[in-house]
């Protein structure tokens, strides 16, 4: 078993470390019988370690003591200059304040007694300016909220006036009625018109079809294509009903509404069949039809 080293704390006497320091050399901490010498330096030891731990208390109790007092007095002088200093500014105040003794005349008292009256029965010299500054403000306001008001009716009745005056689209020829966003519906008629029509591609068949759709109803029923092969010409299909609608649409341009009303898609693809002659696009749908055959 290690010894443990106290000589560095000075706490302790140098006698009592070298027995302690013997004793713990012999081993007599683990149940040997300890000798007399050692007994007597422990409680020599003992008397030692309460005496300084005394003498440090009293120490430390007496500083306390003294450093209260000299808390406490300087609190009380301070006290005691701020309240001489206040009762000297009061006294000040007081020998300046003192009013001096008023001598009325006899007139003066009748005219005080005059005027007092009741405060409702006095007649106020009353502020013009200001009262037509507010009545102006005021006017001024009135006329914002009215005004406002009426431009704010204008705009809704604009605004709910003008799209009803672009929502319906009429037929020239039968005067049928179309919404705004039903384009594909106006397409549909005009086709109608027109006898917008896509022919069988398949030899000794004269069946004519209106739409793609029926295109592939004709070639399931009466040809028995299956959904695959009818689903595999479909993009072609549609390629040549839209061929035909823009036909349509350079012919009849009379049924759209002005340029105002047309979606920038609807406007382009109508430009587009403006431009185009009907000669090409009906060669066009001649070398369509020959890519079924």
């Amino acid at each position: 078993m290690a010894r443990k080293d106290l000589r560095n704390d000075s706490f302790y006497g140098a006698e009592e470390l070298e027995l302690l320091g013997e004793v713990a050399d012999r081993g007599t901490l683990r149940g040997e019988p300890v000798p007399a010498i050692i007994q007597d330096s422990a409680k020599h030891f003992r008397m030692k370690l309460l005496h300084d731990l005394d003498e440090s208390a009293t120490q430390l109790t007496t500083e306390f003591r003294c450093r209260s007092n000299e808390i406490s007095e300087s609190v009380r002088a301070l006290l005691g200059t701020r309240q001489a200093t206040t009762e000297d500014v009061t006294s000040e105040q007081v020998e300046h304040d003192v009013p001096e003794p008023l001598v009325e005349t006899s007139s003066e008292i009748n005219e005080n007694v005059e005027s007092c009256e009741p405060l409702s029965c006095r007649e106020r010299p009353m502020d013009t300016s200001s009262a037509s500054l507010a009545t102006d403000t005021l006017s001024a306001s009135l006329a914002n909220d009215t005004s406002s008001a009426s431009l704010a009716k204008d705009t809704s009745s604009a605004k709910d006036s003008s799209p009803k005056e672009m929502e319906i689209w009429q037929c020239q020829k039968c005067r049928k009625e179309f919404r705004q966003n039903s384009v594909l519906g106006l397409l549909s008629h005009i086709a109608v018109h027109e006898s917008v029509s896509c022919p069988c591609f398949i030899e000794d068949c004269s069946f004519v079809c209106k739409t793609a759709s029926s295109v592939g109803d004709h070639l399931r029923n009466r040809h028995g294509f299956s959904a695959e092969q009818i689903k595999y010409h479909q993009p072609l299909l549609s390629r040549l009903m839209t061929q035909q609608r823009d036909k349509a649409k350079a012919k009849l341009n009379d049924y759209f509404p002005p340029s105002s009303c047309i979606s920038s898609k609807a406007r382009k693809t109508l430009k587009r069949a403006r431009e185009e002659s009907c000669s090409d696009q009906v060669a066009d749908t001649s070398a369509s039809v020959q890519l079924y055959r």
